[in-house]
């Protein structure tokens, strides 16, 4: 019974992070072309690169994270 609760839990995170990210994507793409050539103005290539990877790995931890957290902390 546990792991049905961990699953569904899960599972309701999953579907929030997708639900609200259809809901806020389109205004956010149009505010980062604006903020992202902005605040890399002047800045070398390997600095331009560095924050692409760094914007990347942070999406990328945010979105797959939440699935994790309540299999290993409900109990």
């Amino acid at each position: 019974m546990n792991d049905i609760v961990k699953v569904a839990f899960s599972g309701m995170t999953l579907f929030t992070i997708i639900f609200v990210q259809q809901g806020i994507r389109e205004s956010l793409f149009e505010d980062s072309l604006n903020f992202i050539p902005r605040i890399q103005d002047g800045a070398s290539e390997f600095k331009q690169k560095a924050w692409d990877v760094y914007s990347n790995l942070g999406l990328t931890l945010i979105t797959t994270i939440p699935m994790f957290v309540p299999y290993y902390f409900i109990e």
